[in-house]
């Protein structure tokens, strides 16, 4: 039996301590594809469900002279909607601007704190779970997959997952480790 990984230390809103964390994915379809979501932060003491809040960039005023390519890149990536920091690496790495060679992640961090500093870049938090909740919601008509409430009686179960380290090799593996009530406050966790 292999080890769980995704352990990060928080503060819990309900034990009011800073706990270990693990991160629980749910499968969902997305543009046609089956993919791995980040759904919630479960604390290993008291296995509660915590939203993910992730800081979001906002852009407030273009500025003409920016330092380098990369805070120009950052900038064009911005001027379409907020983005939080996976998705604006992943905006970089997309558009690959050609005065860029490589996209780093410390040196876009690096490109953002200056921004911000400059005030051309705001921070704001995202609420990410209950974002995908929303999806998840709206999608449940439709979806074949999701498990019947014993208090519902309705399907509207969805199965939560975490990582695990299995085989000699180490690899990493998403296992369930729950399920989620969409329609109520139904759950059933086992860390």
């Amino acid at each position: 039996m292999g080890n769980l990984r995704g352990l990060r230390t928080r503060l819990c809103p309900k034990c009011q301590e800073t706990t270990p964390h693990r991160t629980l994915y749910v499968r969902a379809k997305s543009d046609g594809k089956r993919r791995w979501f980040q759904l919630f932060w479960a604390c290993a003491k008291c296995a509660s469900l915590n939203h993910i809040v992730l800081p979001a960039y906002r852009l407030e005023r273009a500025s003409s002279q920016l330092p380098s390519a990369l805070a120009v890149a950052v900038v064009n990536a911005l001027e379409e909607e907020p983005l939080d920091f996976d998705e604006l690496i992943t905006s970089l790495r997309r558009r690959h601007p050609a005065d860029i060679r490589h996209i780093f992640n410390s040196e876009v961090a690096l490109a953002v704190e200056f921004l911000k500093g400059q005030g051309i870049v705001t921070e704001e938090s995202r609420d990410c779970t209950e974002k995908q909740l929303a999806v998840l919601r709206g999608r449940s008509e439709e979806s074949n997959h999701l498990g019947t409430c014993p208090v519902e009686a309705k399907r509207a179960l969805i199965s939560l997952y975490a990582q695990r380290q299995e085989g000699t090799a180490r690899e990493t593996r998403l296992v369930p480790v729950g399920v989620l009530c969409l329609r109520c406050p139904y759950q059933r966790i086992n860390l």
